[in-house]
């Protein structure tokens, strides 16, 4: 296998007020890296906050705060 992440986000709630939003998701993540010592995987879970700002008809990411709530593996793959 090859060094990779990948984020599952799930349970989007958003709330919109004009050009702007607010939203929540929860959030579970994974990170292998190979020839790490330790161990390969590092992986976590919690929620994602948002804020978005609509620029020209299009919605962006202005805020991201990531809150783990639990976290396990080797943290040297992270740290790579």
């Amino acid at each position: 296998m090859r060094d990779g992440a990948q984020h599952v986000v799930t349970g989007v709630i958003a709330d919109v007020t004009g050009d702007t939003a607010t939203a929540t998701a929860n959030v579970l993540a994974w990170l292998r890296r190979d020839n790490v010592p330790g161990g390969r995987l590092w992986h976590n879970g919690g929620a994602y906050e948002f804020e978005l700002r609509r620029v020209g008809g299009r919605w962006r990411i202005s805020r991201l705060v990531a809150r783990a709530t639990w976290i396990e593996g080797n943290i040297g793959v992270f740290a790579q």
